[in-house]
């Protein structure tokens, strides 16, 4: 796999200082496909405005520094501007720019997300991510409580990444913590809830993810019965058909979004 493909170099020169960041940095280590590619910059949002003149910027995020650019009509970029957050109330942050790799790399989620590259090829790495990513270790960046607190998706995120790059046994502090917080996940929009969820239960080791959360008791009102565990991952790797099997009374729960394809599907199971 190819990150620094010429257009991507290009628009980095054009930054002149720029660095991709996160999950493409990790899978490229990691020896995974990567689809999306993120960027972040030290400039702030006007002054990378002014250097982007010649291409499509789509303002997706600006308030928070963050916007998609577009190369070649069909590949897209997502820019952001180094930030550290000023306050969270666990859903949303307040940020304010910076100029600090290292604060930027310290306010994200994981310590394998939180890998940089420079155009060229250099890895910056504050936090042992690469390190943590070569000993299937997953783990949260600082203290766990503190990033759960902040943004309580993470608790679904943290389980599917141990899912993707995990190995037994996982990190103590971290299942601690998600356990700690697993009452707050009812915070969460159905979307956001509904759509991590169907990412962890399309993994191919679904089972040990489910029972992982199982014993954290994370999400109880779906995770009832862990004798299912072992059924669900030999079904087809689709989100409806997983989530059927595990609910008891084969109702789909309110806290749950589901599009009109899906529910179509749910309902045809359940009179099967």
């Amino acid at each position: 796999m190819t990150l620094l493909t010429p257009p991507v170099k290009d628009l980095m020169a054009t930054l002149k200082d720029a660095y991709l960041v996160g999950g493409c940095v990790r899978d490229y280590f990691a020896d995974r496909p990567c689809s999306d590619i993120d960027m972040a910059t030290p400039l702030s949002p006007d002054q990378y405005m002014k250097r982007l003149s010649a291409y499509k910027v789509v303002p997706t995020g600006l308030s928070h520094g963050t916007v998609t650019i577009v190369l070649n009509n069909k590949q897209t970029i997502e820019l952001t501007s180094f930030r550290a957050d000023v306050a969270t109330d666990g859903r949303h942050a307040q940020v304010r720019f910076g100029t600090s790799l290292e604060e930027d790399a310290l306010r994200r989620d994981f310590t394998i997300n939180a890998l940089y590259m420079d155009r060229q090829g250099r890895l910056y790495d504050v936090v042992g991510g690469l390190d943590d990513l070569k000993h299937h270790r997953v783990r949260f960046i600082g203290d766990p409580d503190q990033r759960l607190q902040e943004d309580v998706l993470r608790l679904l995120r943290f389980f599917r990444f141990w899912g993707l790059f995990g190995k037994e046994p996982a990190d103590a502090d971290a299942l601690t913590a998600c356990q700690k917080h697993a009452p707050r996940l009812a915070t969460l929009s159905k979307e956001r809830r509904t759509a991590e969820l169907f990412k962890i239960l399309v993994l191919p080791n679904a089972d040990k993810v489910l029972r992982l959360m199982y014993d954290a008791h994370v999400l109880p009102e779906l995770l009832a019965c862990n004798t299912l565990f072992d059924v669900v991952a030999q079904l087809p790797a689709d989100p409806v058909v997983r989530l059927w099997t595990l609910l008891a009374q084969k109702q789909l729960p309110d806290n749950l979004s589901l599009t009109r394809k899906q529910r179509l599907l749910f309902q045809k199971l359940t009179k099967a």
